[in-house]
């Protein structure tokens, strides 16, 4: 060093570990110090010997004395003068022959220093609490030496008028408590030693009273330490401030899962009807009882008898049964009668959410009896829940607008709908017999005690056509000569095939030409057709088209094609703008059913202008003694197609 203040206290040179020359202090002086190794210092040829200089390195402000941290020293061996004589040849030497310095020291001194623990995050919570953390950080001692750790300071803020019972943990060990916090700073002295490069957490914990219903619990934390070797002070200044604990109310909400979607199921079996998704925020809340309310918003015009499907409900926390009751019709919490489920202890811990399942098990339902059909609209109407204070309260909803599931309509059995590809290329030629579109109608099979169920009747479907003219002159597009084949047998005799615009036949060679949009097929009279429980049916409609032109090279666009699909019914049964029963009677001299105006479509009401409700798919589950099909005495068990499947794809025909 070249510090005028700075010097090395007891100095010494060691060559391979041993003194030589005696122990003086080294001072930044240009002539340097000098150490006389007499006789102790010889150097055997192949046998190099190491010096080391040693010294005392402190900090006691005076003037030769004075060595910070942050300053460097770098020893040097100053060119020699004739100062070292060869053995044998007794010649003198300059040793060393120019001055050689050694490596660069930077003075260092033990510290601390003090961080927020990344892995503790700031969050929301409701009082009271009791030994909550309020702050996590980690201390560390630098490498350079190890640290007496002397004193912990604490400094709340908002949170010091609802908090007691402070304490700190650092390392293994806790501070005693200081139950009563009547400043924003606390501080206790300690004594424990941490290591160089060591890491020690310091953990601030406290108990907040139910007052502290918002602002913020931060806690800020300094440490006071002294340096083991060099005796320096050792604090973490400044303070270092701790994760943001908000105090906060409780939250408790309600909301339909979306799950499971509108749907057409069978009776005799256990199906899941709705979810219900429960979501606390900052505390957790314990649900004690919870009703359900099977159709609670009916709609105007439709029985308010759903329960009549549903044998009991079953309450479901992922696969454990939680309970199973039946239909209370008695009032309770200010509503109509449900499913009441008591005694629950179904735990929603803070911020997080619980999913609970309702799963109803259906009757064999009957047309006869009034349960077939029912729309079965499951609304969670109550639910009383209680915090971890003990205080209970109760969520409420008597219009079941807010909690109400989606549909489900039961039926005694629900058929199944399936497109059949037709083979080969699509093409049309003009006058040509093809096969147009096909598909297969399924009718499941079960059983309960010895009665198999699953006969499934249909009296009308529909095939939706889409037309596609090239540019250029137009043509007379036209599918003609219609038939219906039923597992490749011809049964047009049994049905009547018209257009939809003006309800021609089209069964001859007056076709359904570019203006019609539906192929509509009918059993005539009081006949239906049936497919027996577990077995399946597939129709084919099959036609002759004509008036389809190639492009000539003059059109703008492809040439002539055509489309078929099977018609699907988009929404439940309705007249005019009101819902009616959903499942009715087939009867034709009836406003309210599925007959005449309604739905089946007849010569007397071809023109779609009068018809109410454009109904594509009329079936029926066999659910009503004496099933008939009969337009003027007609049994309870008819219905449209709404949910019992999806637009089937479509085949395409082209020119």
């Amino acid at each position: 060093t070249t510090a005028a203040s700075m010097l090395l206290r007891n100095g010494m040179v060691l060559a391979n570990g041993v003194q030589i020359g005696s122990t003086t202090a080294i001072s930044p002086i240009a002539a340097g110090t000098l150490f006389s190794p007499g006789s102790s210092l010889i150097v055997e040829p192949g046998s190099p010997v190491t010096l080391e200089v040693r010294g005392d390195i402190y900090d006691a402000t005076g003037t030769y004395n004075d060595i910070d941290a942050t300053d460097t020293l770098q020893v040097s061996i100053i060119a020699g003068s004739s100062n070292a004589q060869g053995q044998v040849s007794l010649s003198s030497l300059s040793v060393p022959s120019t001055s050689t310095n050694g490596n660069i020291l930077t003075v260092k001194t033990g510290g601390l220093s003090l961080s927020a623990d990344p892995a503790y995050t700031a969050q929301t919570v409701v009082a009271p609490v009791y030994a909550y953390k309020l702050a996590s950080f980690n201390l560390v001692a630098n490498t350079t030496e190890a640290v007496n750790i002397t004193a912990i300071n604490v400094d709340l803020d908002d949170v010091s008028g609802y908090a007691s019972n402070l304490y700190v943990k650092y390392g293994t060990k806790t501070t005693d408590t200081q139950t009563s916090i009547t400043s924003y700073r606390k501080s206790w002295s300690i004594s424990e030693t941490l290591a160089a490069g060591a890491t020690m957490p310091i953990e601030v914990y406290a108990d907040v009273s139910s007052l502290a219903i918002s602002g913020d619990g931060v806690a800020t934390v300094d440490i006071d330490g002294t340096t083991v070797s060099s005796a320096v002070s050792a604090d973490t200044t400044p303070a270092t401030t701790g994760q943001t604990i908000n105090f906060s109310t409780g939250a408790f909400a309600v909301a339909f899962a979306s799950t499971p979607q509108s749907q057409a199921v069978r009776g005799g079996q256990e199906v899941e009807i709705g979810r219900w998704k429960f979501t606390s925020s900052y505390q957790e809340y314990t649900i004690q009882e919870i009703k359900i309310d099977p159709d609670v918003n009916t709609t105007p015009g439709t029985s308010d008898n759903a329960e009549d499907a549903i044998v009991t409900l079953t309450l479901k926390d992922g696969s454990t049964v939680l309970g199973t009751q039946s239909f209370n019709n008695i009032d309770t919490n200010g509503s109509t009668g449900g499913y009441y489920f008591t005694g629950l202890n179904v735990k929603v811990p803070a911020s997080t959410s619980k999913t609970l399942t309702a799963v109803a098990t259906f009757t064999v339902t009957s047309a006869t009896a009034g349960n077939t059909g029912l729309r079965v609209i499951p609304a969670l109407t109550y639910v009383k829940k209680m915090d971890t204070q003990g205080a209970v309260t109760e969520t409420t909803d008597s219009t079941g607008n807010l909690y109400e599931a989606n549909s489900s309509y039961v039926y005694r059995t629900v058929p199944t709908l399936s497109k059949v590809v037709l083979a080969g290329s699509h093409s049309i030629a003009n006058g040509q017999t093809l096969d147009l579109y096909k598909f297969k109608v399924t009718a499941p099979s079960y059983t309960v005690g010895d009665t198999t169920y699953g006969d499934i009747h249909i009296k009308q479907f529909k095939v939706d056509v889409s037309w596609s003219e090239g540019g250029g002159t137009a043509d007379q597009l036209e599918l003609e000569s219609i038939k219906l084949f039923k597992d490749g047998v011809d049964i047009t005799d049994l049905v009547t095939i018209q257009e939809d615009v003006q309800g021609y036949s089209i069964e001859s060679t007056t076709g359904a030409i570019s203006s019609a949009t539906k192929i509509i097929v009918v059993w005539d009279g009081s006949t239906e057709d049936t497919i027996q429980a577990g077995s399946s049916t597939t129709y084919t409609i099959q036609g002759v088209p004509q008036g389809f032109r190639v492009n000539d090279g003059t059109d703008a666009v492809n040439t002539d094609s055509v489309s078929l699909s099977l018609s699907s019914d988009t929404a439940d049964y309705t007249l005019g703008s009101t819902t009616v029963d959903y499942i009715g009677f087939l009867n034709t001299d009836s406003t309210d059913q599925l007959g005449s105006a309604l739905g089946l479509f007849t010569s007397a009401t071809a023109d779609t202008s009068a018809q109410v409700t454009d109904v594509d798919l009329i079936w029926s589950d066999d659910s009503a003694v004496a099933h008939s099909a009969s337009t003027t005495a007609g049994t309870g068990d008819w219905t449209n197609g709404f949910l019992i499947k999806d637009s089937l794809d479509s085949e395409t025909w082209t020119r």
